[in-house]
């Protein structure tokens, strides 16, 4: 999905939130826009180049397809990671980990609808194990 949707959604979600949570809203904005930083990674280690510009018009090109991506915050373990790491302080940073935790809720959603619209759930790895077995059995290099 394109970063400007996701950009949106998160400034809608701020203003929601910012009634309740005042600047720790923030959280919102910066954890459900920046979790596509995976990409960035998954683009250097794939094509050697730190070239932001680059990735964003390979990720950008519909004719760019590859199968059995690693982005590692939206893999299934880093989930677990994250949800583990809320209910352990929860009670302490309740007003952090809630608005992190839902702004990255939604912007799976946003990333699965369009994945599912536009015929593109399987490109990405869903879980570490999944894209270290497919990259073992050399089905996807």
């Amino acid at each position: 999905m394109y970063p400007l949707k996701h950009f949106i959604a998160c400034i809608v979600l701020f203003v929601i939130m910012f009634p309740i949570y005042k600047f720790w809203a923030l959280v919102v904005f910066v954890s459900g826009f920046l979790i596509d930083f995976d990409h960035y990674l998954w683009y250097i280690f794939r094509f050697k180049s730190f070239d932001l510009m680059k990735c964003y018009r390979f990720c950008a090109c519909k004719k760019n397809v590859v199968k059995n991506m690693l982005h590692i915050f939206h893999t299934a373990e880093a989930w677990i990671l994250i949800g583990m790491v809320g209910a352990i302080f929860y009670k302490e940073f309740e007003f952090v980990i809630f608005p992190f935790l839902f702004s990255l809720l939604v912007h799976l959603i946003m990333d699965f609808i369009y994945g599912l619209t536009h015929i593109k759930v399987h490109e990405r790895a869903l879980s570490f194990f999944e894209w270290m077995n497919k990259r073992k059995s050399r089905r996807y290099v």
